[in-house]
C-alpha cells in the first residue's frame, strides 16, 4: 500500500473512534468525552500505520511503543481528572445556544475535527513507522532521550500537580513545586518535546515533510487549547490562587528556566526591598464603596459596549476618594462567564499595586440581578478587594452592586455615587 494509502487508513480508524465516542456523548450527554481519547486517537493512529504498512527494521516498532505509553498514559490521566466533574463548561454553552442541533454540530465542530487534527499531526508517527529506513542510529537515539525528557515533565508534572491540588491544605495556594517551579505549565513543555522527539524519528529517515504535524500541535499547545487556554483561565477574575501575580512574574511561562528574583519595591517607610507596598485603602474594609459618578458611568458603558457578552476589569481606589475603572478584555467573550485577558490583566494588577490602590473586581451580569453566582463565590480569592457587579437586566436602569466575598460568605457593601 503507498504511503497516502497507509495515511488515509489513518484518517478513517481516528474517524471511526471519534464517531464511536460521539455516540457516547450523547447517552451520557458529555461532549467532553473527546477530551478523553486525545491521546488514544494518536495511539489508534499508530497501531493503524503499524499493522497497515509498517516498514521493515526496529524504528516502527520503537515509534509505536513510546506512542502507545504515551497516549495510554495522557488519555487515562484525562480521564481520572475529569471523573465526576460532568461536561465542561464550553460545551456546555455550546448546547445551551443551540440545543435542537447540538448533536449534529458537536460531531462535526467538535468529534471530527479533533480526528482530522489527530491525523495531520500524526505525519512523523506515519513517517517513523512506514516509511523505510534501515537501522536505528544516533538521531533515533537523540529522540528517545528528548521523549525521555519531555514524558518526565508531562507525566510527573500532571502527578505532582493532583497531589497538590488532593491535598486540602493546598486550597487557594499556587503550585509553586518540583517541576512547576521551572515553568508555569511543565506538562504543556513536556507534551511539546514528546512531539518534537517524534519528529526526530522522522527525520532519521529524511521525512523532513513530517514536520508539519509537530509544527502544528506545537501551536496547538501554544497558542489555542493548552498553554493560551489555561493561562485565560488562570487570569479570571477570583480564579488566581494566593501569590498568582507573584508567581507569573518570578516564573517562566513555558521554557524550563531558574526563578527570576523577586521585583524589588521601595517599602512605604521609603527604605529597604520589600514586596508590594500596602495600599492605602482596603476596599473590603470599606463601610461603603464610593464612587465618582465619572466612575459610574465608565461602568456601565463599559457593560453596554458589548452586550450581550460579559465585560470585566479592574477599579483602582484611591485614598484622595479618585476611583479609576480599568477594562480589560473578556478573552473568551461569552454571555455566560468571563476570563481576563492574561496580559491586560497583569498591567491593570500592576497598575493597582504601583498606585497603591484599594482593588475592586468587577464583571457584568447581562440578562441577571446583580448578586455572585456560586461560580463567583467559589473563585473569589481576593480577600482584601470588593467584587463588583454590573447589571443590564434592566438596560434602561442599569445598576451596580459591590459585595464582600470571605470563605463563602457574602456581605453586601452599599454602593454611593458621588458627584
Amino acid at each position: 500500500m503507498s504511503l497516502v494509502g497507509i495515511w488515509l487508513s489513518g484518517l478513517a480508524s481516528a474517524a471511526g473512534l471519534m464517531v464511536v465516542v460521539w455516540v457516547a456523548s450523547l447517552v451520557r450527554r458529555d461532549a467532553s468525552l473527546v477530551d478523553r481519547v486525545w491521546g488514544l486517537a494518536f495511539v489508534v493512529l499508530a497501531w493503524t500505520y503499524w499493522l497497515v504498512g509498517a516498514a521493515p527494521g526496529p524504528r516502527p516498532t520503537l515509534a509505536l511503543v513510546l506512542v502507545t505509553v504515551w497516549g495510554l498514559r495522557l488519555s487515562a490521566f484525562i480521564t481520572r481528572r475529569n471523573w465526576g466533574h460532568g461536561e465542561d463548561p464550553r460545551y456546555v454553552a455550546m448546547r445551551e445556544r443551540r440545543p435542537g442541533t447540538f448533536p449534529v454540530r458537536s460531531l462535526v465542530t467538535v468529534f471530527l475535527l479533533q480526528a482530522v487534527l489527530a491525523w495531520l499531526i500524526s505525519a512523523p508517527l506515519l513517517a517513523a513507522t512506514a516509511v523505510a529506513g534501515g537501522d536505528l542510529g544516533w538521531i533515533d537515539a537523540v529522540a528517545v532521550l528528548l521523549w525521555t525528557v519531555g514524558f518526565v515533565f508531562e507525566a510527573g508534572g500532571d502527578q505532582q500537580l493532583a497531589r497538590f491540588l488532593a491535598d486540602p491544605a493546598n486550597r487557594g495556594r499556587v503550585m509553586d513545586r518540583g517541576l512547576w517551579r521551572w515553568t508555569r505549565h511543565p506538562n504543556y513543555f513536556g507534551d511539546t518535546v514528546v512531539w518534537w522527539a517524534y519528529l526526530g524519528l522522522a527525520l532519521a529517515v529524511g521525512a523532513w515533510w513530517a514536520a508539519a504535524g509537530t509544527l502544528l500541535m506545537t501551536f496547538l499547545i501554544v497558542r489555542v487549547s493548552g498553554l493560551a487556554l489555561t493561562e485565560k483561565r488562570m487570569a479570571r477574575s477570583g480564579a488566581k490562587r494566593e501569590g498568582y501575580d507573584e508567581y507569573v512574574r518570578r516564573t517562566n511561562a513555558f521554557f524550563p528556566g531558574p526563578r527570576r528574583r523577586q521585583r524589588p519595591r521601595t517599602g512605604p517607610e521609603g527604605g529597604g526591598m520589600t514586596g508590594d507596598p500596602a495600599p492605602a485603602v482596603v476596599a473590603a474594609d470599606l463601610d461603603e464603596l464610593v464612587l465618582p459618578r465619572g466612575a459610574f458611568d465608565a461602568l456601565i458603558a463599559h457593560a453596554r459596549s458589548d452586550f450581550p457578552y460579559e465585560v470585566c476589569g479592574l477599579v483602582g481606589l484611591g485614598a484622595d476618594g479618585a476611583a479609576e475603572v480599568m477594562p480589560v478584555a473578556n478573552a473568551d467573550r461569552s454571555m455566560r462567564y468571563y476570563v481576563m485577558e492574561p496580559r491586560e490583566l497583569l498591567r491593570a494588577m500592576r497598575r493597582v499595586e504601583d498606585g497603591g490602590l484599594g482593588l475592586v473586581i468587577y464583571h457584568s451580569h447581562t440578562h441577571t440581578r446583580a448578586y455572585p453566582s456560586e461560580t463567583d463565590v467559589h473563585l473569589a480569592a481576593y480577600p482584601e478587594a470588593l467584587y463588583a457587579i454590573v447589571t443590564l437586566q434592566d438596560r434602561d436602569a442599569p445598576d451596580v452592586r459591590a459585595f464582600r466575598i470571605h470563605d463563602g460568605v457574602i456581605t453586601e457593601v452599599p454602593v454611593r455615587i458621588a458627584g
